[in-house]
């Protein structure tokens, strides 16, 4: 009876475990700065007609601001630029452009 007990508390206490690791991968998954992006001028009112539309579109460009394999993408660009530059025996730039 003891060893079922055990178990039981065992089981509990990895399913309290879990959902923790849930909690901090959501959390570790949002960047705490967000990156500089917009949409293009053509594209802001590219669903003037349909407000829902236009609402979905302005969350979509609102969510990818905290995208963190956006921001790993842009950062991996921005090392392979740096690395053809130094290989083409440019002179680094100062500050890496951001792509967005």
């Amino acid at each position: 009876m003891k060893l079922l007990q055990l178990v039981a508390m065992t089981y509990n206490r990895v399913e309290e475990l879990s959902q923790d690791e849930k909690i901090n991968n959501h959390i570790a998954k949002e960047l705490k700065d967000e990156i500089d992006i917009t949409s293009l001028p053509e594209d802001a009112d590219r669903f003037s007609y349909d407000k829902g539309k236009q609402d979905r579109f302005n969350q979509w460009i609102k969510n990818l601001r905290k995208d963190i394999y956006i921001n790993q993408a842009s950062k991996v660009e921005t090392d392979v630029i740096t690395q053809r530059n130094i290989a083409m025996g440019k002179k680094p730039v100062e500050e890496a452009k951001k792509p967005f």
